[in-house]
């Protein structure tokens, strides 16, 4: 028991986005199980990844906006660096 609190104890903020993240990518490949095949549905798992870490109160952060940058959106989606704690 206290060697699982001191694990958790040194988890950094970047340590908990990153398990944040992991639990959002597998939640929706449980959903879209066939998102290799399908640009769709890597687009909507991306889009999923999205809701799911903005939910666990994460919002992009300025270098990955879609708003501001170009490219492809679901690849900034499904990225730990383009996510930080939301400010509101």
């Amino acid at each position: 028991m206290v060697l699982c609190a001191l694990a958790v104890g040194a988890c950094s903020e970047s340590d908990h986005k990153v398990q944040d993240l992991a639990a959002c990518h597998w939640e929706a490949l449980k959903i879209y199980p066939h998102w290799r095949n399908d640009i769709g549905a890597a687009g909507d798992m991306g889009d999923f990844t999205y809701r799911c870490m903005k939910a666990k109160g994460y919002e992009y952060a300025d270098a990955c906006d879609p708003t501001k940058t170009a490219g492809d959106q679901w690849i900034n989606e499904t990225s730990e660096h383009c996510y930080r704690k939301a400010t509101q």
